[in-house]
């Protein structure tokens, strides 16, 4: 789940418990109150349920993925080893270049070649002269047949992305929205609060203090998204209305430089990016990144994924 709603549903349970445990005492001065916290709990299950798919879509995806990745690798250099050796025996040059791979290789692959090449390595393995080769060197048929299954998995993983991804994609927007919809429904509750100042000033400060907790405008603490950009892609990673004087700063932890940029489109960049170099932090206003553009979005032309940081300064 991107942090900004961590922080959010934090907060707004906090107020939930709040109320629960001092409804009956507030009630007595402000009968109104009831209906109006139902509204919230109802908004607040809502939200919890669009930022659960969210969760599940999109970081559960990529660490589903990236595991799956990691066993096809184990499993095609634990055939491909055995290939090469049996090929250099066999004085085939040209076999032991087809199959020659180290751990390095195919980290640096993309998920589709990785996928292709594997896949070869696969049907080179199977032939009927190799299988025979390889088995004295310790290559069975299991792990030929298993092989074969992690190459399917992965392949199954990948020919999805849309489907699995775009679910979670369009359950974060939905989660932002109604995250604007509790704030105004706060901004309600606020006001009603407001009436307790002096008669119960010790129930007014403890709202508000549970109020604040997911305050991050000093862009202190944790990074309001946390995300990986996949090499080669473009991406939205925060969606707020435009607001000419709001501070965005970024944090690229990787190695790679990046390109970031406030757009009006989710994928499709209708400003210009800026730059960030590797391992570096920026930080820019909204009217200095561009002169509109809801969507803040990072472009990864890189061949490896990078991870990025994000903090809003209102």
């Amino acid at each position: 789940m991107k942090k900004i709603l961590e922080n959010r549903i934090s907060m707004y349970f906090k107020v939930k418990e709040f109320f629960a445990n001092n409804l009956t005492a507030l009630s007595t001065t402000a009968p109104g109150l009831s209906s109006i916290l139902d509204t919230f709990n109802n908004k607040l299950i809502e939200l919890q349920n669009l930022a659960t798919i969210a969760d599940q879509n999109n970081n559960g995806y990529a660490t589903q993925k990236q595991h799956a990745r990691e066993s096809l690798q184990d499993k095609t250099l634990a055939v491909a080893g055995p290939l090469w050796a049996f090929a250099k025996m066999e004085g085939n040059e040209i076999l032991a270049a087809k199959v020659l791979a180290t751990k390095s290789d195919l980290n640096a692959k993309r998920d589709t070649d990785i996928l292709f090449w594997c896949t070869r390595l696969k049907n080179i393995a199977i032939l009927p002269a190799n299988a025979a080769g390889i088995l004295p060197l310790g290559v069975t048929d299991l792990m030929l047949a298993n092989l074969a299954t992690s190459i399917t998995t992965f392949e199954d993983l990948i020919q999805e992305p849309a489907d699995r991804r775009s679910e979670g994609v369009a359950a974060n927007k939905f989660a932002i929205i109604k995250i604007m919809e509790m704030g105004a429904h706060l901004d309600i509750l606020d006001g009603v609060v407001d009436a307790f100042r002096t008669s119960n000033p010790m129930l007014f400060d403890q709202y508000h203090a549970d109020r604040l907790i997911d305050d991050n405008a000093a862009g202190i603490g944790t990074p309001d998204v946390t995300e990986t950009i996949e090499a080669g892609t473009i991406e939205s990673i925060y969606q707020i209305p435009y607001l000419d004087s709001r501070k965005f700063k970024l944090n690229n932890t990787s190695a790679e430089t990046i390109e970031w940029g406030l757009s009006a489109d989710a994928t499709n960049p209708t400003n210009s990016l800026r730059t960030l170099a590797a391992n570096s932090v920026s930080e820019y206003r909204s009217d200095s990144l561009a002169s509109n553009g809801d969507f803040l979005i990072i472009r990864n032309t890189s061949a490896v994924d990078v991870i990025v940081e994000m903090t809003i300064v209102e």
